[in-house]
């Protein structure tokens, strides 16, 4: 038990000073002498506080709060049942308040607490399967592209071949009717038929030429597409198969260097200056091709709205993409092909490759809307 005077204007203002719902507390009015030594307006009183044991509670949130510091891992928060940021009261009835992101009771601590680091590691194991996910995503894409393309090669080789052959046939067909070596008989009634036979005889041959340049242009295009050796940046692989060109390139460039240096002492020709400088070019570019590589392969998918046009960085296919709400007019179409950008029936976008040049193309366009 503990005594103390209290000056108060009245017992309920001061019971309210004095709230405590773990303790007893009495209050009586002082004597008289205390009375004169208080304000005016104001009462002495003799408080008297009856401390119990407090009962221990849990800690929790009285109000959340919008401002927060440091890091946070949301899974762990969840998982160690982490309290959310503001006002806040302890387990042993203390008022205190609490704006660190890592939100557990941990005096001083902004980092995850021992028993969380198991999931700190099962997070960054996620985050391993989840680049491994979108790399087989990638990898699927760029393959069914490659199939679709070669497919439709093969399509169009086919379409050609059977209309060159369709209209050679009949060509053969409508010069079949005239004997060889029949000239026009001018002013005969047969006259106006016979030169408009020959006209279509013409044309059918002319449109089975035709036909077959193009099957044959398909045909090339189709054997370029299955041994195609170039590295295409959609390619999944081509960081690899770039650093094995890389390292063959300077291989080539080392024996060259010693050829070089073994003919100069042996009075023979060495190779040309230009063919060492090319080497250099081409191994400085592939370099850098690298380098970009590897940073775009970091790139998540993102998507924003620009003056009603989404704009789409679509990681998988390694493309930019512009979503209209409807059809652009034929000046907006025109400032797209500018820019580089192609319509993909496939996608109902426009598009080009991702690059840095293609975002700075897509800044050029949405400007000039």
């Amino acid at each position: 038990m503990a005594g103390r005077y209290f000056e108060a204007k009245n017992k309920a203002n001061l019971y309210k000073r004095l709230k405590r719902s773990d303790n007893k507390v009495t209050i009586d009015l002082a004597g008289k002498t205390l009375q004169k030594k208080a304000r005016k307006g104001y009462r002495m009183y003799y408080v008297l506080i009856d401390k119990v044991k407090p009962k221990r509670v849990k800690s929790r949130t009285l109000s959340k709060s919008t401002r927060q510091v440091g890091k946070s891992n949301l899974k762990i928060d969840k998982r160690i049942k982490a309290k959310a940021p503001g006002k806040r009261m302890s387990k042993s009835g203390n008022i205190y308040y609490e704006y660190r992101k890592n939100r557990s009771d941990v005096k001083g601590r902004d980092s995850p607490p021992k028993s969380s680091r198991k999931a700190l590691r099962r997070s960054e194991s996620t985050k391993i399967k989840n680049a491994n996910k979108l790399l087989a995503e990638r990898k699927k894409a760029y393959e069914a592209k490659r199939k679709a393309r070669i497919a439709k090669l093969e399509r169009l080789a086919m379409k050609s071949k059977s209309a060159s052959n369709s209209a050679y046939k009949r060509s053969n067909e409508l010069a079949s009717v005239i004997p060889m070596g029949q000239p026009i008989l001018v002013g005969h009634h047969s006259e106006k038929s016979h030169r408009s036979r020959l006209k279509k005889i013409r044309s059918a041959m002319d449109a089975s030429i035709t036909e077959s340049n193009k099957a044959e242009e398909y045909e090339r295009r189709l054997a370029a597409a299955k041994s195609n050796a170039a590295i295409s940046s959609d390619d999944p692989d081509a960081v690899k198969k770039l650093q094995k060109k890389l390292s063959l390139l300077e291989k080539k460039r080392e024996a060259i260097k010693l050829y070089n240096k073994n003919a100069r002492k042996a009075k023979k020709e060495p190779h040309p200056k230009w063919v060492l400088q090319n080497l250099g070019q081409n191994i400085n570019s592939v370099k850098k091709r690298i380098e970009f590589l590897k940073k775009q392969s970091k790139a998540k998918p993102s998507s924003k709205v620009v003056k009603g046009v989404k704009v789409v960085e679509n990681v998988v296919l390694n493309r930019l993409q512009l979503e209209f709400p409807d059809k652009p007019n034929v000046e907006i179409r025109t400032l797209l092909k500018k820019w580089g950008f192609r319509w993909s029936p496939r996608e109902g976008r426009w598009q080009r490759q991702l690059t840095n040049s293609a975002r700075y193309a897509a800044n050029q366009v949405l400007s000039s809307l």
